[in-house]
């Protein structure tokens, strides 16, 4: 129960909060079946801080509270490839049932 969320804006760090809360407290009340200690809820960030756009102490803040939610936070890790059982990443790999893009995107040559 692996879900990778690629992206440490405000849309990605949203989203690794709520996924951590839903884990941890929802599906352990229920679903019987699942131990919600397994869930691991990694967000990915190329930049060297989460939230870039705000102040860094705000960030530092963020992270703290990601990590006492048991979400994992890894910055200046670039995501060069996903696929239907994780992502590609410039040092590694990391195995997910699910990765949700919240990081930036660019649009096609064709808009030009």
């Amino acid at each position: 129960m692996t879900l990778a969320l690629v992206g440490g804006g405000a849309t990605g760090v949203e989203m690794a909060g709520a996924t951590a809360e839903i884990a941890r407290l929802t599906l352990a009340r229920d679903f019987r079946r699942i131990d919600p200690r397994s869930a691991r809820v990694i967000l990915l960030e190329a930049g060297p801080r989460i939230l870039p756009a705000l102040a860094s102490d705000l960030s530092d803040y963020t992270m703290r509270a990601l990590t006492k939610m048991d979400a994992e936070v890894r910055t200046s890790t670039r995501v060069t490839a996903c696929d239907r059982r994780g992502v590609d990443l410039d040092g590694g790999r990391i195995n997910a049932g699910t990765a949700i893009w919240a990081a930036g995107v660019q649009a096609s040559p064709a808009a030009r």
